[in-house]
């Protein structure tokens, strides 16, 4: 189990919810809070990459947290306004002890 004092972000885990207009489509997604916690913050890897002439950065980090049930892929970390998508989910050992979210910012 990770030490108390490695989680030392105060993070959101959000749910992106949507609803059915008048006129039968789906609103635009609205996040939503599923989770505020306390979360470590490992990075992985960095890159730049380029899109038409912008240039952009993907970082990917490994956030680790207490166990929480009911978070999936679909989800996104919030750190103070920067947006971490959730890519894949380890409850190592099977514990239910701690969780590691592999994660990805796009800049």
């Amino acid at each position: 189990m990770t030490p108390a004092g490695k989680l030392n972000k105060r993070i959101a885990i959000e749910q992106s919810t949507t609803t059915t207009l008048p006129n039968g489509e789906p609103s635009e997604p609205v996040w939503t809070l599923f989770w505020p916690c306390w979360g470590g913050c490992r990075p992985a890897s960095a890159k730049e990459m380029t899109r038409g002439e912008e240039l952009g950065h993907v970082v990917t980090v490994t956030w680790t947290m207490r166990y929480k049930s009911g978070i999936t892929s679909a989800m996104r970390v919030n750190l103070n306004g920067r947006i971490f998508q959730i890519h894949g989910i380890i409850d190592p050992e099977d514990a239910h002890v701690e969780l590691r979210l592999l994660c990805q910012e796009t800049t």
